[in-house]
């Protein structure tokens, strides 16, 4: 069962003030039942999310827009089934398992909270020159819990975590424009500090060395790993403080040639990046990493009519160093570049009945940040740096077509043809190794077709269809694990403007389902050991069916 409720409520102006308040409730049980009494299934979550805004306009020229973000989300996390079983103990799952292989003990939800502060300033100072300034303030307390249920072969591993992280940061922005050219100049400044405390748990007997029995759950789960002689599984704290400062801008110039229908953009960016901390097993060990870029982004766009408009495009984009907590060397890596060239068209055609837009780019990556999962000890994560370039090349399309009134059809492509050099291996002696480009299918997309009926006297009928596919792709930069190609077929169908008796109320009701062939495809997969021991395997959700109601008044 699942439940979801969404209620605006959007104040009247008064006095120069206005007030919006927005909440969210969604909850839902999970799909993969467990089979131990009085504790989670899997899958399962509960959601509470809240946000109060406020806009005050004394003047003309200056308005403040506060807001208040909250959410309390309770969740269990996916489950894990056997592709591959080489040991033998619990068995290959290769459908999709709607209980879970024996009773899982313990299993809690992982329970989140989150608050945000946020100020936006804007100071209109002349019709061409605006300084606004956008203050935000975070707060996250996490308590993990997750339990493998036995499927990574270590006692039945659990790890469970406590974080604490705090985040600032302030942007300040000058925009204006002037005689053919439009401009923004920024800076912008961020400040987080986090503390994680992980702790390795083992609630299965996988071998029955400390019961005597096979899989037996241990009760209640222990820090002592019977796999390892004498092995005792310690806390392991984090603390960390990232600060990053950035200084940017960017023009926009329309020259007076070819009937102002030439642009050109340069925008320059300057990041500076400081990261320190440390993590204590049983010892402390300090780390310290400063990183900075400086990337440029240029872009030629011409508008050939008033429906037409192609661009080229070349910049660079930097993403800034760290140290994996879970990494056995605790040896940061540094940061990641890329470059890319896209040129592309936008276009609206045929009376404005169709949009056609299109983007081609190449894009090079030095130094892509790779974790690797430690295939002998699965709860040791490496992140490295490649040390060869990766390219990936590609391809998007979007088009919308209303060949009649009422009838639209849409549909997006993307290609994608990534290219992954051996790398060294830190695991094996810098040995070349396969690593992939995660997440990269080389063909995936979407198709919808949407009618709305003429309109009724009683409402107005929209039917929607859409389907989403997505070519087979690898989840992790490191292992044989590919998963299938698949695709979902969604449909809604909604009943609009229903009167209620006054003009101020309507209702709007609508019926859905979503993977309508019930189709059994994967979302994530790993190995556990090398040559691997058993290969796991996470299913998306299976088929649902819902009923939504909307009323406005």
């Amino acid at each position: 069962d699942e439940i979801l409720s969404v209620t605006h409520l959007d104040l009247p102006e008064f006095s120069s003030f206005s007030v919006k308040v927005d909440y969210v409730h969604h909850e839902r049980d999970g799909w993969v039942e467990n089979l131990a009494p009085d504790q989670a299934d899997y899958f399962a979550f509960n959601k509470d999310t809240a946000r109060v805004t406020l806009n005050w306009q004394p003047t003309d020229s200056l308005e403040f827009n506060y807001s208040f973000d909250y959410a309390d989300v309770s969740a269990t996390q996916i489950y894990h089934q056997l592709s591959e079983d080489n040991v033998g103990l619990i068995g290959v799952e290769s459908g999709r398992a709607r209980q879970t292989r024996f009773p899982i003990i313990p299993l809690e939800p992982t329970v989140t909270e989150h608050k945000m502060h946020a100020l936006t300033a804007s100071w209109a100072i002349s019709e061409n020159l605006t300084l606004k300034s956008l203050t935000s303030f975070r707060g996250l307390d996490e308590d993990v819990s997750n339990n493998f249920a036995g499927t990574l072969y270590f006692n039945g591993v659990m790890v469970t975590e406590d974080i604490e992280q705090d985040q600032f940061s302030q942007e300040l922005q000058l925009i204006g424009n002037a005689d053919r050219i439009e401009w923004i100049v920024g800076l912008y400044y961020y400040d987080e500090d986090v503390v994680e405390i992980t702790q390795n748990l083992f609630s299965l007997d996988i071998f029955g060395i400390i019961t005597g029995t096979p899989l037996t759950p241990i009760i209640p789960p222990t820090n002592f790993d019977a796999l390892v002689t004498g092995a005792i599984s310690p806390p392991l704290v984090g603390r960390a403080e990232a600060k990053s400062r950035a200084i940017y801008g960017q023009a926009t110039w329309t020259p007076p040639v070819l009937d102002d229908r030439l642009h050109l953009t340069l925008g320059l960016r300057y990041t500076d990046d400081k990261r320190n901390g440390s993590r204590t097993i049983l010892e402390t060990t300090p780390f310290d990493l400063e990183t900075d870029n400086f990337d440029p982004a240029i872009t030629i766009a011409f508008d050939w009519t008033d429906g037409l408009m192609t661009y080229a495009k070349w910049s660079t984009a930097y993403k800034a160093g760290g140290v994996g907590l879970r990494s056995a060397s605790f040896t940061p890596f540094l940061e990641e570049e890329v470059e890319t060239f896209e040129i592309g068209i936008k276009s609206e055609f045929w009376g404005r009945r169709a949009r056609l837009n299109a983007a081609f780019f190449l894009t090079d990556i030095k130094g892509t940040q790779i974790d690797i999962l430690d295939p002998i000890n699965p709860t040791v994560i490496e992140s490295i740096n490649a040390a060869n370039t990766a390219e990936i090349d590609g391809l998007e399309i979007d088009l919308t077509v209303t060949p009649i009134p009422g009838l639209v059809f849409g549909l997006s492509y993307t290609y994608l043809n990534g290219r992954m050099p051996l790398q060294p291996n830190p695991l094996a002696d810098g040995a070349p190794t396969v690593f992939n480009l995660a997440q990269t299918p080389e063909h995936a997309g979407s198709l919808s077709v949407a009618y709305t009926f003429e309109p009724m006297s009683f409402g107005t009928l929209i039917a929607h269809f859409d389907m989403t596919a997505t070519d087979e792709y690898f989840f992790q930069n490191f292992g044989t694990n590919r998963f299938d190609s698949y695709a979902l077929l969604n449909a809604r169908l909604t009943l609009t403007e229903i009167g209620l008796g006054n003009d101020k109320s309507q209702l709007t009701v609508s019926v859905w389902g979503k993977n309508l062939t019930d189709n059994e495809y994967l979302v994530f997969g790993f190995s556990v050991g090398t040559p691997p021991a058993a290969i796991t395997q996470v299913f998306g959700t299976p088929r649902t069916f819902g009923f939504d109601a909307t009323l406005e008044f």
